[in-house]
């Protein structure tokens, strides 16, 4: 794959696919900083841990990091970087880690569906917040919920393995105008009623979920015998201060994007 120059890649890839990213930046001085989802890896020859992109440019960080949360193939990293240093250094960057990083939890991706009387509705979706990452490869996601009433930051991360999102893809029926549509589907694990949801009052909006779109674009290529141009994400909210699970309330919401072209993604 060739190699990109440069951090404004990140950008670059964002652009270049029409939609916003959770890229945030600023600069002061001839230094720049950056929160951008990164694969990690390690150093071949320090065995230290090191960052890669979407165009397999690596990021090394100055000072020894650790990576939090549990492993996934990609972490949320924020840094700091100068310039002019970059623009000179090819495919190998320097970077100041500011925080630590936190791994991405892994969505599920299924070609079954999921019985509409079990899921959930959002409080919202930060489409400003969605990216393909790579080519094609990743749809990371930002949808915004609710949490229990109890949770605390030291009980947030238990509370967090309780809310599974899936994507669901129908590798049954074709599609229209080559736009690969996915369903996003929302489920609290340990709750089975409505009168239950009444207890989920905490908004939450950090939750950044990634999902690997590989096998559903490889079902949708087989149906469709073409590589799809545009992705549609269908998900659920309602206009009510809790989550619910009684389809009368819920409200079917989609967002369109576009996928790298073919040729791009190979």
């Amino acid at each position: 794959m060739k190699k990109m120059k440069f951090v404004v890649v990140m950008a670059a890839f964002a652009a270049s696919l029409g939609i916003t990213s959770c890229l945030d930046t600023s600069s002061v001085g001839g230094t720049g900083t950056l929160t951008w989802p990164f694969k990690v890896s390690s150093d071949y020859m320090t065995g230290k841990t090191i960052f890669v992109d979407e165009a397999d440019n690596e990021y090394i960080p100055t000072t020894a990091v650790t990576v939090s949360g549990d492993r996934s193939d990609l972490a949320m990293v924020s840094f700091s970087y100068d310039y002019e240093q970059f623009a000179a250094q090819g495919d190998r960057k320097d970077i100041t880690v500011l925080g630590t990083p936190k791994y991405l939890p892994k969505g599920e991706v299924s070609g079954e569906a999921i019985p509409e009387e079990g899921t959930v509705s959002l409080s919202g979706f930060n489409t400003q917040s969605l990216l393909i990452w790579g080519y094609n490869d990743y749809l990371i996601l930002n949808p915004l919920f609710y949490v229990h009433e109890s949770t605390a930051s030291e009980t947030l991360d238990t509370e967090l393995k309780n809310h599974k999102f899936t994507l669901y893809y129908d590798a049954a029926t074709k599609a229209e105008n080559d736009v690969m549509k996915l369903k996003l589907r929302y489920q609290i694990l340990n709750v089975g009623t409505e009168d239950a949801l009444a207890d989920y009052t905490k908004s939450y909006s950090y939750c950044y979920e990634y999902f690997d779109l590989r096998s559903a674009i490889r079902a949708y290529e087989t149906l469709n015998g073409t590589y799809p141009k545009k992705l549609e994400v269908e998900y659920e909210t309602a206009s009510t201060y809790v989550p619910t699970m009684d389809s009368k309330k819920k409200s079917k919401q989609t967002y369109v994007c576009e996928m790298r072209a073919q040729e791009q993604a190979e």
